[in-house]
């Protein structure tokens, strides 16, 4: 029997270090493998995100002996929850920082952060179809932010172009260096969005095309690892986003 430093009996201790790391992190640091949230008051998000960690960190210790007693399966589901929970705080965490530098550096901001339901849908499993239309819907809905500020930092920006392509453009008149997958992500989040319910959609070679982009190219595409991917390609482009924000 391994007996870890929460004084937790593990007598399966292969499937709790076979993890990707969510549990073991925790019994090795006290903490899900994350910058804890701080407190913000420019920041509706970083706050949200503060006060779920804040609540929801020293439940861990208890689950986790429910979850060990339970055996294997228990510990793998749970393992998963862990993670999703680790990168939806993530995800939180950097639009957060993200918004409050860019609203330091150049008084504009690309997603909203009055939308708290999108948070409540990044810490959540997607059930089927229609919980993934949810789902996107609030994700994209983030990038619906006031147009002026972004407007101003290009030059004859074009009345039809939303936040997304204002961005974009603002990038290309730097010297910036960066992913391209970080505008195609969010590209392709608002245009999947668009096109939901995925089976009624007239679009289906550009459907296809962002599905396969997101690592499910079939149809009906299995909707849980088609939001795991959104996620999963959300949050790399946010971390991408920040790094720009941060050298300019």
């Amino acid at each position: 029997m391994l007996t870890t430093n929460y004084d937790l009996p593990v007598t399966t201790s292969n499937e709790i270090y076979k993890t990707s790391g969510t549990i073991s992190t925790y019994f090795a640091t006290g903490s899900m493998g994350v910058a804890e949230s701080q407190v913000h008051p420019g920041s509706p998000f970083l706050n949200l995100g503060a006060r779920d960690y804040q609540e929801y960190s020293p439940r861990i210790p208890a689950i986790l002996d429910e979850k060990i007693r339970e055996g294997d399966e228990a510990i793998a589901m749970y393992n998963t929850e862990l993670e999703r929970r680790e990168q939806a705080t993530g995800i939180v965490n950097v639009i957060g920082t993200a918004n409050v530098l860019f609203d330091s550096k150049k008084q504009a901001r690309l997603f909203r952060e009055d939308v708290p339901l999108a948070i409540r849908e990044f810490y959540t499993p997607c059930e089927d179809d229609h919980d993934f239309a949810a789902k996107l819907a609030s994700l994209a809905s983030l990038f619906e932010v006031p147009l002026d500020p972004l407007r101003r930092l290009v030059t004859a920006p074009q009345a039809e172009w939303r936040s997304i392509k204002l961005v974009e453009q603002w990038i290309s008149t730097t010297a910036i260096i960066f992913d391209p997958d970080m505008i195609t992500t969010w590209k392709n989040i608002v245009n999947l969005r668009n096109m939901t319910p995925i089976h009624a959609t007239n679009r289906a070679g550009e459907l296809m095309q962002i599905l396969g982009f997101f690592g499910e190219p079939t149809l009906p595409p299995n909707y849980q690892r088609l939001w795991d991917s959104v996620l999963r390609r959300f949050y790399v482009s946010l971390r991408e986003w920040h790094k720009i924000l941060q050298s300019i």
